[in-house]
């Protein structure tokens, strides 16, 4: 039972860990983005030529996911990094983002306040909207991933919090009711869901939203006060330690067999020492290392390329130590 004291902005900390925990297990929007991947190669296959076409994709991802390019393609590299494309790529960024925003109402980075906060959400909307604008989603058959599902609930959601109407579509997404549950809701005579199946006014929605389990935004309650005060008060023994997107972050209980694993495949390097591991993490293009999953399996992680943050030692030798606890 949650005390009085129990903030919105401490709802908003409980929402961001949930959706880190379940991240990825409700269903991968990474898969519609490899399909998309394969449907802009046929299109440039037509324009370019086959030939043509993979070296410009083995070129682009090459950049991002490195030397498992040149061992297994393009193709091979997609399927063998399905998993992780979210920490590798822009787009899986974007919608790694928009899935914390759609589903649990809440922003996934850090941002100075509100305003900042609606800011990078505005932009993240704009972004989603020009994905579905400019991709056939029909003809690319990502009508049923859960890629296109993200960004339209995003939109949705956003489109209520501006108090513009949404569609019955849209509420189908929000509530996670069925079509036809919604449908009756618009045509009852009495005590039914105000609009109809093209539109539906905000007010009405999100009043019938509230009744389900759908989770209303309190992004504009978070409080990153903590994280900045670390970031912006001198500090004493410090080190900068990549992040992955999934927000967990290189520490020093992270040692197999008595080192640390760092790079990719073909390239992967063990070493001793702590700060010697941070210094070559640095230089990477993408920081990559190895940890543990809960089931104490080592597998790859790759570090958000534009974060690294500032932590105290005594810090990092605490989460070391919850880690192996």
């Amino acid at each position: 039972m949650q005390t009085e004291s129990y903030t919105l902005a401490d709802q908003a900390e409980d929402r961001l860990s949930e959706f880190r925990e379940d991240f990825g297990g409700d269903g991968q929007f990474e898969v519609g983005i490899v399909q998309g991947v394969h449907a802009i190669s046929d299109v440039c296959g037509i324009f370019f030529g086959p030939e043509a076409t993979d070296d410009g994709l083995n070129t682009m991802l090459r950049h991002r996911l490195g030397e498992v390019v040149d061992q297994l393609g393009w193709r091979g590299a997609l399927e063998e990094e399905v998993n992780g494309l979210y920490s590798e790529l822009p787009i899986g960024g974007l919608f790694h983002d928009l899935h914390a925003y759609a589903d649990y109402g809440v922003y996934a980075g850090i941002a100075t306040d509100a305003e900042v906060r609606r800011g990078r959400i505005s932009e993240m909307i704009e972004q989603a909207s020009e994905f579905l604008r400019l991709i056939p989603v029909d003809g690319w058959g990502l009508e049923e991933t859960q890629t296109v599902d993200i960004a339209r609930k995003a939109i949705a959601r956003w489109r209520l919090e501006q108090g513009d109407p949404i569609t019955g579509p849209d509420l189908v997404l929000l509530s996670g009711k069925a079509e036809q549950t919604v449908r009756n809701e618009l045509s009852k005579k009495k005590d039914g869901l105000a609009g109809n199946w093209k539109e539906v006014p905000a007010s009405a929605a999100l009043a019938w939203l509230e009744t389900k389990s759908f989770l209303a935004s309190i992004w504009q309650h978070q409080d990153d006060t903590e994280v900045l005060e670390q970031v912006n008060e001198p500090l004493t023994d410090v080190r900068f330690v990549p992040i992955a997107m999934d927000g967990s972050m290189f520490h020093p209980g992270l040692k197999k067999d008595g080192v640390y694993l760092l790079g990719g495949e073909g390239r992967e390097r063990a070493v001793e020492d702590f700060d010697e591991a941070l210094s070559i993490l640095a230089t990477m293009d993408i920081p990559t290392w190895r940890r543990p999953t809960s089931g104490g399996i080592w597998t790859r992680v790759r570090g958000n390329t534009k974060e690294f943050r500032r932590i105290e030692r005594q810090d990092l030798e605490a989460m070391a130590k919850a880690d192996t606890s």
